[in-house]
């Protein structure tokens, strides 16, 4: 009896390990889609976003801290990253839009809406 209440209660304190929306491989072109087995050898790409790491042309970031922005499709990306042999920190905030896009807001003031590439 002491295991099965031991294991409920570690099963309701044990975070599940489901993937963000936010990874997947997406590009600001939904026509870039086509090239998504050419991320990083090829301009115009698509990029790609795991849970760890953004990869694109000429540059990579690992993803450091995630902070989700309560009651938002939303959350804080900090990152450090590598681009053309420069090593620099950045944050961005990812948000999904109602019709499931991708929306950074960069921390040099951009903010880029992107299409997720399908895999069908």
């Amino acid at each position: 009896m002491r295991i099965g209440i031991a294991a409920t209660v570690l099963s309701l304190t044990t975070p599940a390990l489901a993937s963000e929306p936010w990874e997947g491989i997406w590009a600001a072109q939904k026509d870039w889609c086509q090239y998504a087995d050419e991320i990083g050898s090829r301009d115009p790409a698509p990029l790609q976003i795991t849970s760890s790491r953004l990869f694109g042309l000429e540059n990579a970031c690992d993803i450091t801290r995630v902070s989700k922005i309560d009651k938002l499709q939303a959350w804080i990306v900090d990152m450090t990253c590598t681009a053309e042999g420069q090593q620099y920190v950045d944050r961005e905030l990812f948000s999904i839009t109602q019709d499931k896009r991708l929306l950074r807001y960069t921390s040099d003031g951009f903010a880029i809406m992107m299409h997720r590439c399908s895999e069908d």
